[in-house]
């Protein structure tokens, strides 16, 4: 579906320009990839295990860079940026994992389903790196999402209005602290 979007752009062709950062299961390292095909990098940051197989290509396994930085913030100081805005959804937790507090568990025979558990997993690792991740950026916008599952995907039109209302409020903080860089940008 991205194919259809971004048709076989590389990365050197988007008009703005662009690092996607996944990490290669086989070395263990952070993969920073600023050329190449523009869909294959970024199906390559986005593949989430467990919901997905690593993506092996080139004697690499990669999954999505959230499993060593969820907000690489950091990746666009190290090329030159001034002002980076950090977008992150992993800033709050679900409180109520599978109904346990509703006493309404999900548990079956004793054990807890092992994808759900898996991507609880995937987000109390995210939510702890988070801080870190969002630490150099100067404007983080952290939409609270903690109503949805992370493997909602048909309800992304829900998390987007979310994500639009947490942009809306962040505006004229964002244009003040622009202003700041540059006083004649708003007039």
């Amino acid at each position: 579906m991205l194919r259809r979007y971004l048709n076989h752009l590389r990365m050197e062709q988007l008009v703005i320009p662009m690092t996607t950062i996944a990490v290669d299961l086989v070395e263990g390292s952070m993969l920073e990839r600023k050329s190449g095909d523009a869909t294959h990098n970024i199906l390559e940051s986005i593949n989430l295990p467990p919901l997905a197989l690593p993506i092996v290509k080139q004697g690499q396994a990669v999954v999505d860079g959230g499993l060593l930085n969820n907000v690489p913030a950091n990746a666009l100081f190290d090329q030159g940026c001034n002002f980076v805005i950090a977008s992150t959804v992993t800033a709050s937790l679900e409180k109520d994992f599978m109904s346990i507090r509703d006493k309404r568990s999900l548990a079956v025979g004793g054990l807890f389903p092992s994808l759900k558990v898996l991507m609880r997993q995937y987000m109390i690792q995210g939510h702890s790196m988070n801080d870190v991740g969002v630490q150099p950026a100067d404007l983080v916008i952290a939409p609270d999402v903690t109503s949805f599952d992370l493997s909602e995907f048909t309800r992304a039109d829900e998390m987007s209005v979310i994500g639009e209302s947490a942009i809306k409020e962040s505006i004229h903080r964002l244009k003040a602290m622009l202003a700041k860089l540059d006083p004649q940008l708003f007039q």
